[in-house]
């Protein structure tokens, strides 16, 4: 509830690694910090990026750790070392030469260049599968998550968590909610991002918490 612009009573919806929490945001953010009687709900289910990662990784046979930067976005198809087409078939020049084992092979960036995982299926064909992985795993769990809560849900909601910067999800929750409500991506304090709102909301409780 810190971030800029999030009106007061505003569903927050935490993306974590094993879990989605969606919570009712406190009446009265700042000030003394948040009692637990300001809180008006809470959800948790099972289910969030760690299992998107897993999910990606049966799907395409990848080893996991290769899943968790395939699964972020975009990719591309290497045609020959120096020239690859985008899932929207645009065609791009590299700016370094690709390894000649990638060559004919989708790709995505990795942290050591582009990281080349499948041979079978075109980039659209990808971005589509991508998609609904995450329409499945994370709309269905924070599908989950607001159908245990009581009551109405409020006009805007706002999001946190690692994946959180992934827009393909705020795309997906945004299908997710009802219609009307007002999706956003949060930044915590202002100045944080989307990340580390539960790290600075430990660091604001009140001592006696």
């Amino acid at each position: 509830m810190t971030t800029p612009g999030a009106p007061p009573g505003a569903l927050v919806i935490d993306l974590g690694g094993g879990t989605v929490d969606v919570i009712g945001a406190p009446r009265h953010a700042g000030g003394d910090g948040i009692s637990p009687d300001q809180l008006r709900a809470e959800a948790v289910a099972a289910g969030a990026g760690d299992l998107l990662t897993a999910a990606v990784a049966a799907v395409v046979g990848v080893p996991r750790g290769a899943a968790e930067w395939i699964k972020r976005g975009p990719c591309v198809r290497v045609e020959n070392p120096h020239l690859a087409v985008g899932e929207d078939g645009t065609r791009t020049f590299l700016g370094a030469a690709a390894p000649p084992a990638s060559v004919g092979s989708l790709a995505a960036p990795g942290p050591a260049g582009l990281l080349a995982f499948s041979q079978v299926m075109s980039p659209a064909e990808w971005r589509v599968l991508r998609r609904a992985i995450k329409a499945e795993v994370l709309g269905g769990t924070v599908r989950r998550a607001l159908a245990a809560l009581p009551g109405p849900l409020p006009p805007a909601a706002v999001v946190v968590g690692g994946p959180a910067g992934d827009d393909e999800v705020l795309a997906v929750l945004a299908h997710e909610l009802p219609e009307g409500i007002a999706l956003g991506r949060g930044d915590v304090a202002g100045a944080l991002g989307h990340r580390y709102a539960v790290a600075y909301g430990l660091a604001v409780l009140p001592r006696s918490r």
